[in-house]
């Protein structure tokens, strides 16, 4: 058997006529396809296929742009550089200290003691990838300023270090040792 001819043939996605049996009269309605509610568009067809097409792409849109946005930010995920070489990370990580000290968040006593430190590390690891440093490369440092009788500055050098490494972890380049 064949379908019943329609009297209104509807090609607009989430548009609904009803009629209404006492008055003869067909209303229009749009169901909203995210939260599934009805919204009434009246008796004129014109006006409620515009309405509703209107708002099938404004829908659109927004569910494109999102799309677009997660994308966007899953790319920049990807893309993110986190085999950073120890020397760039230092490079890095003196300018923050040298933004600290014009900031007046750290003592310029504090700064300078970081610079034997940082320049040990350097010596040691420079042209190591930052995530590929572990905990047998800073002991290596660290027992070679003790072996040399300097108890106190091997105390600075680890101390030094672990600051290196959180403002790594702060700035994403080492994940988060626990």
């Amino acid at each position: 058997m064949a379908a019943r001819p329609r009297s209104h043939k509807i090609s607009i996605p989430n548009l609904y006529c009803k009629l209404d049996k006492r008055t003869g009269k067909v209303y229009w309605q749009y169901k909203h396809p995210l939260s599934g509610r009805f919204h009434s568009l009246g008796t004129d067809e014109n006006e409620a296929k515009q309405v509703a097409t209107e708002a099938n792409t404004i829908i659109a849109e927004q569910r494109t742009r999102q799309i677009l946005s997660v994308n966007e930010r899953l790319e920049r995920m990807k893309g993110r550089r986190s085999d950073i070489t120890v020397t760039e990370w230092l490079d890095k990580y003196i300018s923050i200290q040298e933004d600290r000290l014009q900031h007046n968040e750290l003592r310029p006593n504090s700064y300078r003691q970081k610079g034997k430190p940082i320049r040990l590390f350097r010596e040691h690891c420079g042209m190591q990838h930052l995530k590929d440093i572990t905990a047998l490369d800073i002991a290596e440092i660290i027992d070679a300023v003790k072996a040399e009788g300097h108890n106190r500055m091997a105390q600075v050098v680890r101390m030094v270090l672990i600051d290196v490494f959180k403002e790594a972890q702060h700035a994403g380049h080492v994940p988060a040792r626990i």
